[in-house]
């Protein structure tokens, strides 16, 4: 007869425990890598083109210097119909906007946004690359990313009893 894994002498409780610490190291890992590494790359490759259309600014509720949520929205004219925006920037932070739309916004002066010509719905106002979400994201949540695979080989070869399946 084969001795009891560890896994198998644990509680139902532990055991569940343990598989939802997996789940949540393994979806903060994956989501982290594509929302802060994949999604900005995704769209500064939708904005490749370059294409720009002006926009006017309809709702700024932002203080240059104070922290907080900064929030944005703009109606631009493209491809026959109104759109409206709320995308800052790609890649870097919006602090260095402020001032600008600020400007922009009280003297009603138009800014220029970058669109998608293949979904004139999608725009952004500075679509600048940076290697800064790159050289941050994958590491950071990678981390996590790979401490949930490494439970699940640990959970798998506990339920095999061993390393080589005793």
């Amino acid at each position: 007869m084969k001795p009891a894994s560890t896994w198998q002498r644990r509680s139902n409780k532990e055991r569940w425990i343990i598989l939802i610490f997996t789940a949540a190291f393994l979806l903060i890992g994956v989501s982290g890598v594509a929302m802060l590494g994949v999604k900005p790359l995704y769209d500064y490759w939708r904005t490749r083109d370059e294409v720009t259309v002006a926009a006017r600014i309809t709702r700024l509720d932002c203080q240059p210097g104070r922290r907080g949520r900064k929030v944005v929205e703009y109606t631009y004219l493209a491809a026959g119909q109104t759109h409206t925006g709320t995308h800052w920037s790609l890649f870097s932070a919006k602090e260095h906007l402020v001032g600008r739309l600020q400007k922009a916004k009280t003297s009603d002066t138009p800014i220029q946004v970058f669109i998608d010509p293949a979904d004139p719905g999608f725009s952004v106002i500075e679509r600048e690359f940076s290697w800064m979400p790159w050289a941050i994201a994958p590491p950071f949540f990678g981390v996590f990313a790979l401490t949930g695979c490494f439970l699940i080989y640990q959970i798998r070869k506990e339920l095999r009893g061993g390393p080589r399946g005793r």
